[in-house]
Parts: structure tokens; sequence; C-alpha cells
């Protein structure tokens, strides 16, 4: 039996709708954000919440996006170190990406206070093509690579100035080339150029990086300015409310009493986090709308003579909607809605 070939096209046609449908997925597309910032001692905890809201800015969201991108600065520097060394050889530079959540942790040293930060890596790749002996051509990707980066530095009590001569940046190293011929060692290892900086000295453009990154993270959250309270600690106050009491201790009263005491003798750990992280539903119907993603943004423990408390701030998405896609993994594919 014959069948025509209109009728395979139809047959065809319908068999990408159908496998389209079945592949139907919904992807996250906004909701209502909200933070909750806790401060809590042995004797129990004080919490309050701030909505987001675009229209007026509320202090925990606003201190949020400041955590959000204080690893912004060294990814910069690093990019741009890589970059002109790239160029310089006549390579194209793909770009490089900082990943990881950092780590803090700041206690008194001789009267200054030394600040330590890991948990970030440092990934770029460059590229590389051209001809051999005039008849072999070749493609090449250089992976550079930076794991377990470790900045130290020391800062003055009183003002949050982070001292460069102290920074120091160490971290373990690899780079590694593929081709797409037997020509691997063809590339320049320009990954190695980054390495020798990274791993033995800092150039200037990293060195300004790390500092402006250890400035970040600790003017964030233990420094900055503020119209009113002047030279202070805007987000460790903004974290705990002046009105915060726990169980008759009336901690936001104590911390805004005792701010230099607290920042010369104080040992500061704190863990960054990230925003909640919402994969896509790969069903045909949406998920529940009562869902709720949480994730921590900041786990900090402070601990000095004759006090000690920790300090949260977490990140709630609810209410999120949902858009419908045919293929999250293929955008283009076009196939009607379930």
């Amino acid at each position: 039996m014959k069948i025509s070939k209109t009728l395979k096209t139809i047959v065809a046609a319908l068999g990408c709708v159908v496998a389209a449908t079945a592949q139907a997925h919904w992807v996250p597309s906004g909701g209502t954000s909200s933070y909750t910032a806790t401060v809590s001692t042995g004797s129990g905890a004080f919490s309050y919440t701030d909505v987001d809201n675009t229209f007026t800015p509320k202090p925990l969201p606003r201190l949020a996006g400041q955590l959000a991108s204080v690893n912004t600065r060294l990814e910069s520097a690093l990019n741009e170190r890589l970059k002109a060394a790239a160029v310089a050889q006549g390579l194209n530079y793909l770009g490089g990406t900082v990943s990881g959540d950092l780590s803090i942790t700041i206690q008194p040293v001789g009267g200054a206070m030394q600040a330590t930060l890991s948990g970030l890596s440092f990934r770029g790749t460059t590229q590389y093509s051209g001809r051999k002996f005039g008849v072999i051509t070749f493609d090449c990707i250089n992976t550079a690579t930076i794991s377990n980066i470790t900045i130290r530095a020391q800062y003055g009590a009183s003002t949050g100035a982070v001292s460069a001569p102290t920074v120091g940046m160490t971290g373990q190293v690899g780079s590694s080339t593929e081709c797409d011929s037997n020509l691997s060692w063809v590339l320049p290892f320009i990954g190695d150029l980054l390495i020798d900086y990274a791993a033995n000295k800092i150039d200037d453009k990293i060195l300004a990086g790390a500092v402006q990154l250890m400035a970040d993270s600790q003017g964030s959250l233990l420094y900055g300015q503020d119209v009113n309270l002047g030279q202070t600690v805007v987000g460790l106050l903004t974290l705990i409310p002046e009105n915060a009491n726990i169980a008759g201790f009336a901690v936001g009263s104590y911390v805004r009493s005792n701010l230099p005491y607290l920042l010369a003798n104080s040992q500061f750990t704190m863990k960054l986090g990230h925003s909640p992280r919402i994969d896509p539903w790969r069903r045909n119907v949406p998920p529940a709308s009562d869902l709720v993603y949480t994730s921590e943004l900041l786990n900090m423990s402070l601990t000095a003579p004759g006090a000690s408390f920790n300090v949260r701030l977490t990140n709630s998405m609810t209410d999120v909607e949902w858009v419908w896609v045919c293929n999250v993994d293929n955008l283009a594919l076009q196939c009607p809605q379930p």
C-alpha cells in the first residue's frame, strides 16, 4: 500500500507536535520576593521581613543586592588581565567567570583586623586558530582555572580601609588546551600568564580587583556611609534593627552603643549564598501556586568578649508566575500549548 507524499508530511508534522507537546515545559517569570533578617542568641531570636518593592526600595533588598555583587570586582579584574594578555599574543579571549559562595573570616590581629576571603573559583577561556606549515589548520581552546581562591588582607578597625600592601591571593591553578588536531602545543599557554600572577605575584589590575573585593565584602556588611549615622556599620544595623530584643537583651541598642568595641574586638565568620534557584518545570501543567522557594543569602556569626550572636538573611519567592514554553532546551521549537 502506497502512502502519498502529502500524507507522509502530515503524519511527520503530527509526530513532531506530539513529541514537542510531550516535552512541554514551564519557566518562572516573576513573583513576590521577600527578605527576612534573623538575629539569634542562646536565649532566642528576633526576625523582621521586608517585601521587595520596585517603587519603594527597602533596606534588606538593597543590602541583598550589594551582597550579590561583591565578587564582580574580582571577576572584572581577572577578565581584564587575561584579555590584555590574550590580545598581546594575537588570541581571542572568550571571557571568564567567578563562581562559588564567598566565605569571610575577620579577627583582630595586633591592633588591626585580619580578613580572609575564600570559596571562589575562576574559569576563563581563550580561542586561537591559524595555519601551521602552510597546509595544516587548527582551532584551539585554552581554559585557565583558579580554584579555591583565597585572599588575605588587613584593614583598619576604625575606618575599614584595606591596606593594599597586605593583600595576597593564592589558589589551585590549572591550564589546559584542546585543539581540533594533534597540534595542542601550538597554542601559547595564555592561561599560564594569568596563573603566574595569581599564584606568585599579583599585578596591579588583579591587586586592585582583590582590594576592591575585600572592600566591597566587608564594606557592605561592616562599613558604609549614612548621612544620619556617619561612618557606621550600615549592613549590620540593617540586619539588626534598633528595636531588636531577645528575652530582655536589647541587642539592637547594644550593637549601636558598642560599635567601635565590636569592630575592633570581634571575630566575624560569614558565608554568602545566592537567591533561590527555581528550575524549569518539565511537565504539561504548571506547579502549584502556593510553593515557596527559600535560600540563605548570608549567615554571619559575631563573637566578642562579653557578647556573641548569629545573623541570617534569607530570601523567599512566593506566588511565582510561570510561562509556558514548548521546550526549555530548545526555545525556538514551536508547538501548541497543552
